[in-house]
């Protein structure tokens, strides 16, 4: 049975497209757990959306100063977690409701332009930035990646072992930029202002829309 909420919004000139494309997608029956997502996407979302915004707009911002030359140096290192946190923590909020969110017309802008995001790493540049973020968000860099527990002498456990690599990976990937660290900031913030201004530009649409 459909959430008892989305069955009193119905009728809304703004749910009722959705609410519709729901009824035939699922035979007559919205399950709750959808409807209930529905619910809070229009009730309690404005807040998050906004705090969104503001990241990648500070993103954007970051990118453009990267680009132009006119970064501090502080923000070579900022971008890193900034773009971390778009291209791992929100595609992966994002996809978890994926079904969902490409039936919804505002949201679905969202979607293409996260999917174009992160489809411009390979596997090793997964790794580059995973490494990259934690290196300027942690104090202690090598307990994050390589600090081992031992018994009897013997390495029991090693931290993060999907990611043992990382530092070879990332030795190589700067080689390509020279062996310069800025140099390789501003490579992947032109590769990804195009991408994240597309994403901005998708969020305030989505800011803008009202029930």
């Amino acid at each position: 049975m459909c959430s008892s909420e989305l069955e009193n919004l119905k009728d809304s000139p703004f749910i009722k497209p959705i609410y519709n494309i729901l009824i035939e997608k699922y035979s007559g029956i919205i399950p709750n757990d959808i409807g209930d997502y529905v619910v809070e996407l229009i009730n309690k979302s404005e807040t998050k959306v906004i705090g969104i915004v503001r990241w990648i707009e500070t993103t954007q911002n970051l990118i453009d100063n990267i680009v132009s030359g006119n970064a501090h140096e502080s923000e070579y290192a900022l971008f890193w977690i900034y773009i971390h946190e778009i291209i791992f923590q929100l595609y992966e909020d994002e996809n978890e409701t994926r079904e969902i969110n490409e039936l919804i017309s505002f949201k679905k802008p969202i979607m293409i332009a996260l999917d174009k995001m992160h489809a411009l790493l390979n596997n090793n540049e997964f790794i580059l930035f995973r490494f990259m973020r934690h290196s300027h968000a942690h104090i202690y860099l090598n307990s994050i990646w390589s600090s081992v527990r031992l018994k009897n002498n013997l390495i029991t456990k090693i931290q993060n072992p999907a990611l043992l690599g990382a530092l070879d990976i990332f030795n190589s990937l700067l080689q390509q930029h020279e062996n310069n660290q800025n140099k390789m900031t501003i490579y992947y913030a032109k590769l990804f202002s195009p991408g994240v201004n597309e994403l901005l530009i998708a969020y305030r649409l989505a800011l803008s829309i009202k029930i």
